[in-house]
């Protein structure tokens, strides 16, 4: 049996759950009442009429997969769904009754990450190249980490969505001393061989990448050079 839960919460958020997927909604403060620039239009997924309440048109944006962001008019019930984030959108004149609403979709408490069921698994894959101190640095910002990968499970899983990806080095967390996998916080791994059979040459300063095209190794090299990176933010469900 499936049961529906709708929660509105005091501070404007509202939170819908159906069968292992979550959907949050945060009411963007500073567009309410307004219309935006016909740049955020552009990316209109569609529109519905007749829409009685912000959480039906939640509702809506929880049905259509690219959904980032929504926008309710109370006077006219008009629903619109849009394929981008509203939250830094411009307003472009005045509209009484419009709300806007930024969403975070699945089982991550941070918007704009993948969330994977099957491991538990919120994380994002960043193009921007940056050494190693910087892209924790940008994981850290997020309220995260650099991404451990703890199990084969989410590797197996790590290789199939990356292997699309059109950057080929990415930061993760950890390194070697030749014999174990040390995580950032100084534990030892329990995901040991994958890692120390393809870290290649040891650098007892070095850090991980992955790197796709020379089969999904993993490197240990030097943390000042510039690769993209991965970062880890935590679920809403308990592991």
């Amino acid at each position: 049996m499936c049961i529906l839960l709708l929660v509105v919460s005091i501070d404007g958020e509202v939170e819908k759950g159906r069968a292992y997927r979550v959907l949050y909604a945060s009411e963007i403060e500073d567009l309410k009442n307004t219309n935006l620039s016909t740049e955020a239009f552009d990316q209109n997924l569609g529109e519905f009429k007749h829409v009685r309440s912000v959480s039906i048109c939640l509702a809506q944006c929880l049905d259509v997969p690219n959904c980032l962001s929504f926008q309710w008019n109370k006077i006219t019930m008009l629903c619109r769904l849009f394929s981008i984030s509203v939250a830094e959108a411009l307003p472009h004149g005045i509209q009484n009754g419009n709300r806007y609403f930024s969403v975070l979709k699945d089982g991550c408490r941070k918007y704009g990450y993948i969330f994977n069921h099957d491991t538990n698994l919120c994380w994002k894959p960043f193009s921007s190249k940056r050494n190693y101190s910087n892209a924790l640095q940008a994981c850290q910002n997020d309220r995260g980490r650099l991404l451990r990968i703890s199990s084969i499970q989410i590797w197996d899983y790590l290789r199939t969505e990356l292997a699309e990806h059109s950057m080929s080095l990415f930061w993760i967390q950890g390194t070697t001393n030749g014999t174990h996998v040390i995580t950032d916080d100084g534990t030892v791994s329990e995901f040991m061989s994958q890692a120390a059979e393809e870290a290649g040459e040891m650098d007892p300063y070095g850090r991980f990448i992955i790197a796709k095209q020379q089969g999904f190794f993993w490197m240990n090299v030097n943390p000042e050079s510039q690769n993209g990176f991965l970062c880890q933010v935590a679920s809403k469900f308990p592991s």
